[in-house]
């Protein structure tokens, strides 16, 4: 479940890089920037919204359903012992996080991407042109000398 969200994390982290670094250069190849605002302005996003979120469901469905046969199963064998329900409260609260923590990830890595990723890279960018700009004085003086 985890996986999946990263997968979808590192291609918007990509998505984002292309925009902020390569595409404000280019004129013509606007191809990442093109997508982003599709995806923005459209009030479902064509379904990309309801299909990532809908792949994530289904593995929190496929989460919960195991440890529910897991604990029917355990069950009748171990009830009685006295660590039993430690064990499966525990187990619980482990699943519990895993779903919420990866359905956090979703809304903040994927569905609100562009809040999330592409400050982050406009300010490395930021940094990267005000070291360059001195550079780029000092080049232009000695040409004009």
């Amino acid at each position: 479940m985890l996986q999946s969200v990263d997968r979808e994390r590192s291609a918007f982290v990509n998505a984002s890089y292309l925009r902020t670094f390569t595409e404000s250069k280019l004129k013509h190849v606007k191809w990442e920037t093109r997508l982003f605002k599709l995806r923005t302005s459209s009030s479902h996003m064509l379904g990309f919204t309801a299909f990532a979120s809908h792949q994530l469901v289904i593995y929190m469905v496929l989460v919960g359903v195991t440890f529910v046969i897991g604990t029917i199963y355990s069950w009748g064998d171990y009830h009685t012992h006295p660590l039993f329900y430690v064990l499966i409260v525990g187990l619980f609260g482990i699943t519990a996080l895993s779903i919420c923590i990866a359905w956090r990830n979703h809304i903040q890595y994927v569905l609100k991407y562009g809040n999330t990723i592409d400050p982050a890279w406009s300010k490395i960018r930021d940094e990267e042109n005000k070291l360059a700009e001195p550079k780029q004085r000092q080049a232009q003086d000695k040409d004009r000398a």
